[in-house]
């Protein structure tokens, strides 16, 4: 009988990558297994597990070993390995984790990174496929749950794409495509609404299969079923209240606590993952000073006034500078982790920026603002609470100031001449208080309607693009407009 340690040392990093890869909860006896999986990889990985990492960016290999996380290795090792079971053989990822030979471990490796290069391909694929839509079906981007379908989409990798419509959208999303005489289906939810039991309770008599948990559903359907499911979960979805995709906070501290002893307690909570989360932190009420450009244009390192007037600064990833919608001056609530690094032999403190509100911004309010206004896109006046129309239909003087507004943005901020960024931010710097965000919203919707502006809106992000047109516009010609007069 092999002891513990002898166990641990033989299987601690299979057990890990296991861990992690099914995103099990980092609790208890599973924080053990990912201590030791992490030791071994520091200390003595398995040829394969080198051969993964060195294919992944050699000049970073030593340093990537030193200092693994379960972070590293989620982003690093698990997706090559997930790729393999999507679209490939599974059993080249179990050779290239068993095999002792260095030189066979170098050739899965290979294999294995040009898979995953391939899945990204064909996620992308159906991905460019799937996101223009939302962009223009302004009934389907309103629906409580989004639901998309087509018939050349790879079963394994529709789970992926759910979950980057996911994020991106901020609602269920379910993504369904055709295998020969049937069709699959892959959804994900957000916390608080379990879509497993939407399906359960809403589609489950004529579903092949299907199984899941709150979060992550599959299934299978008949062809000529698909498009009762997409009426029987809305239907479920309405009468059900999904919260939206919101940031836990886990503390609020003040810009002058971020210093290296406390990057460091932070770092003792690790390993971090599922249900053991990075901790995120609220800085509040700090006034934007500055914003540069680093990493080739592709990352921002944005400084702020603390309340004490301290000037700090936190580092924005993967968000170019056209897509930053504050300005200098803006008041800021901030979201961001603390981290702890080492490089060059030096010690760093590093703030991310997760997420960035204006300080006296109500987002409750906007939320639910932008939920009356999908419903009133989507005519479902009965499920507005206390409905009445003089609340949300636009009067002329609305229209004017919103049109007026719109030039001003234009001409003061873009002027390559198409005003973009967080709805939300542009409702906010109109500083109107007689209009309401479903109002604005609305507004917009017409404006578009009837030629004035070009439009798109895309979950928490929109485009506006005034067109230049000298024709006189009759507000009472709008659809939109007379259906929302109509409603009793």
């Amino acid at each position: 009988k092999e002891s513990i340690e002898t166990l641990l040392e033989k299987y601690s990093l299979l057990a890990m990558i296991g861990t992690i890869g099914d995103i099990v909860p980092l609790i208890s006896l599973n924080r053990s297994l990912i201590y030791f999986g992490l030791k071994a990889i520091k200390e003595n990985p398995s040829p394969g597990i080198k051969a993964l990492l060195k294919k992944n960016s050699k000049s970073k290999y030593k340093r990537l070993r030193k200092n693994m996380t379960a972070f590293d290795v989620s982003f690093n090792i698990v997706p090559r390995i997930n790729a393999v079971g999507r679209i490939d053989d599974s059993k080249k990822a179990v050779d290239l984790l068993v095999t002792q030979d260095l030189e066979r471990a170098k050739e899965l490796a290979t294999e294995l990174d040009n898979i995953n290069k391939k899945r990204k391909e064909i996620v992308e694929d159906v991905f460019v496929c799937i996101d223009p839509i939302t962009c223009v079906d302004t009934e389907k981007m309103c629906q409580k749950i989004l639901i998309f379908y087509g018939e050349n989409w790879s079963a394994g990798v529709i789970g992926i794409v759910a979950a980057r419509l996911l994020d991106q959208y901020h609602k269920p999303v379910i993504v369904i495509t055709k295998m020969g005489d049937i069709a699959r289906g892959s959804a994900r939810s957000v916390p608080g609404f379990s879509i497993y039991d939407a399906l359960l309770e809403s589609c489950s008599d004529y579903l092949l299969r299907f199984g899941g948990h709150p979060l992550a559903a599959g299934f299978d359907i008949n062809l000529s079923d698909i498009e009762k499911l997409k009426k029987d979960i809305l239907t479920y979805a309405d009468s059900r209240y999904i919260p939206p995709l919101s940031l836990n906070i886990d503390a609020e501290i003040e810009a002058e606590e971020i210093t290296s002893s406390f990057a460091e307690y932070i770092k003792k909570l690790e390993p971090f993952g599922k249900n053991n989360e990075k901790p995120l932190f609220k800085i509040g009420k700090v006034r934007l000073k500055n914003i540069c450009v680093v990493g080739d244009g592709k990352h921002l390192k944005i400084y702020f006034y603390s309340q004490k007037g301290r000037v700090f600064s936190v580092l924005k990833f993967f968000t170019d500078i056209k897509n930053f919608c504050y300005k200098v001056g803006d008041v800021l609530d901030l979201a961001v982790n603390v981290e702890d690094s080492i490089y060059g032999g030096k010690q760093y403190v590093t703030t991310i920026l997760i997420d960035a509100k204006f300080s006296n911004l109500d987002e409750s309010e906007i939320i639910k603002q932008r939920r009356m206004y999908e419903k009133i896109m989507l005519g479902k006046y009965s499920l507005i609470e206390n409905f009445k129309k003089g609340d949300i239909i636009p009067e002329r003087e609305d229209f004017v100031t919103v049109y007026k507004y719109l030039k001003f943005m234009r001409n003061k901020f873009f002027p390559d001449g198409t005003i973009k960024g967080e709805a939300s931010v542009i409702y906010y710097r109109m500083g109107s208080t007689n209009i309401s965000f479903s109002k604005f919203l609305l507004i917009l919707e017409i404006f578009c309607e009837l030629g004035i502006i070009e439009f798109f809106l895309k979950s928490d992000s929109c485009s506006v693009q005034l067109k230049n047109t000298t024709n006189k516009v009759d507000l009472r010609s709008s659809k939109i407009l007379g259906r929302i007069c109509k409603e009793e």
